[in-house]
């Protein structure tokens, strides 16, 4: 335990945690200004109305400028072609939007009313959205975690002080996987928080009740684990590579290029793939989308599965690698 706590205190002091962590924070604070700006407190305001107006008149202006959209627009008898225009792009009533914000946005209620969290039109609310940054995070920061400290030489030092090295090598799997699920949850709240004043000021919480906002816990503590799982895969790759660049082009490599290749020449393999198993666990149900059944818990343990082959051959590779100054 001590060795571990060196270890979270050394990942919280790095740069790269504090530069990773700071960037996250200015961005949700840019995304809930600009939620607030861009929202209304009530609907069919005058705002909303002179927004209406100049959206339909510009929708006017490009259909009469191309015809009629290019002669698209059956026209009537004895009717020019503005006429058709204003006929088919309808009244100033059918451009006035509802402009407030929804704190259901944040995730998608499970009910009849609005659509299913794992429908294939879904994002997944906001919390869906910024559950991908925070992984995408969260592996950087697991993968300089262990990087810098083979660029610069510090491995030898640390063995020297401890020289069993499964101690050392799983001491800092348990401080990645701690410090990354903590931040991880800390930013997701964050996420939540600063959209509360749109939605109390300059929205509706209707909706918001006991069982949303056990949903919303559900979801910020699933993208969390992913957020660890992830970390630690890069940590675990960077470990193998011996630098932090290895991680980063390996991940890019597989998920871009792999996970894509295997989506389009082998479909019945996408059971198989990590993009998605982490859907199915960050939606906590079976995609509807999805070729196949696969519950949250058999995506988890698949996840687990790749988790523990990849770290293990990252601590079998390090208690026989060559660490000499």
């Amino acid at each position: 335990m001590r060795l571990v706590g060196i270890e979270i205190r050394r990942g919280l002091a790095r740069r790269s945690t504090r530069v990773l962590v700071a960037l996250a924070v200015a961005l949700i604070a840019f995304m809930a200004a600009l939620v607030f700006l861009n929202s209304r407190a009530g609907v069919n305001t005058a705002e909303d109305r002179a927004d209406a107006v100049r959206d339909r008149s510009a929708e006017l202006g490009s259909c009469i400028q191309s015809g009629g959209y290019g002669g698209e627009i059956s026209k009537a008898p004895g009717e020019d072609v503005r006429e058709a225009c204003e006929r088919a792009v309808g009244s100033v009533e059918d451009y006035v939007q509802d402009k407030r914000f929804e704190l259901t946005a944040l995730w998608p209620k499970d009910d009849d009313e609005q659509r299913q969290p794992a429908d294939e039109d879904d994002d997944g609310g906001v919390l869906g959205v910024t559950a991908i940054f925070v992984v995408i995070g969260a592996m950087m920061a697991g993968a300089t975690f262990i990087g810098a400290d083979w660029r610069y030489g510090t491995i030898g030092t640390l063995l020297a002080w401890e020289p069993r090295r499964l101690r050392v090598f799983f001491a800092k799997v348990a401080a990645v996987a701690l410090v990354s699920f903590v931040i991880c949850v800390v930013l997701q709240s964050l996420v939540g928080l600063s959209l509360v004043p749109s939605a109390v000021w300059r929205g509706t919480t209707d909706g918001a009740d006991s069982e949303w906002f056990v949903g919303v816990i559900g979801v910020v503590l699933r993208s969390s684990a992913l957020g660890a799982g992830a970390a630690l895969i890069g940590y675990a790759v960077a470990s193998l590579g011996r630098n932090t660049a290895a991680a980063l082009g390996v991940a890019f490599g597989y998920v871009a290029v792999f996970e894509a290749l295997v989506r389009g020449l082998k479909p019945q393999w996408q059971r198989w793939l990590i993009g998605e198993n982490s859907t199915v666990v960050l939606f906590g149900e079976q995609l509807e989308s999805a070729s196949f059944e696969r519950t949250s818990v058999e995506a988890g343990l698949i996840l687990l599965a790749y988790l523990g082959m990849v770290v293990g051959a990252a601590a079998l590779m390090f208690t026989r690698r060559d660490v000499a100054a």
